[in-house]
């Protein structure tokens, strides 16, 4: 008797698994037909903006067509209200550090991915550092929205060393 309780809390868990995971592609929802509210990872990320590459760790101005670093991709990104995507192309090899006396602010969608940088491996070959204690965060979300938390308002961040800010030290 003991042997067959087992064997139905098996059958009992596989029944429930395949009732809660989604066939890909499809969306997941309950019996009852509440939709649940999906998990936004990278993958899932829909890009419907502007591509910025990172190519300098200087002060820039402009529009990064040219010349771009991090703090500037993030503004000119901040400012269309679509998606928009930055990828890294710096020169030369090893590590390259950007340090900043303020935190950068992201106000809109976006995708930050250092993963591009030639040469990356799986460790971070860009660094964001606070150049001067005191700097609570390196980059943080701002939500603008006037109402509510806005849904819509996803980041991702890849591949990015962020170090020296006093909230993560």
């Amino acid at each position: 008797m003991v042997r067959h309780n087992w064997l139905l809390y098996l059958v009992l868990l596989l029944v429930c698994s395949l009732w809660i995971l989604p066939v890909q592609g499809q969306e997941l929802r309950h019996p009852r037909g509440q939709d649940f509210r999906p998990i936004q990872t990278s993958e899932a990320q829909v890009v419907n903006g502007q591509t910025y590459v990172v190519n300098t760790t200087g002060y820039v101005g402009g529009d990064c067509t040219t010349t771009c670093s991090l703090p500037r991709a993030i503004e000119v990104a901040n400012s269309d209200g679509d998606t928009d995507l930055i990828i890294f192309n710096l020169p030369g090899s090893g590590i390259h550090i950007h340090s900043v006396s303020s935190g950068l602010r992201i106000r809109e969608p976006v995708v930050i991915d250092a993963t591009t940088q030639p040469g990356y491996d799986g460790t971070p070959l860009f660094e964001l550092r606070a150049s001067m204690s005191g700097i609570p965060d390196g980059i943080y979300v701002e939500d603008t929205s006037s109402i509510s938390f806005d849904p819509t308002l996803t980041v991702t961040i890849k591949g990015l060393a962020i170090t020296g800010f006093d909230a993560g030290t």
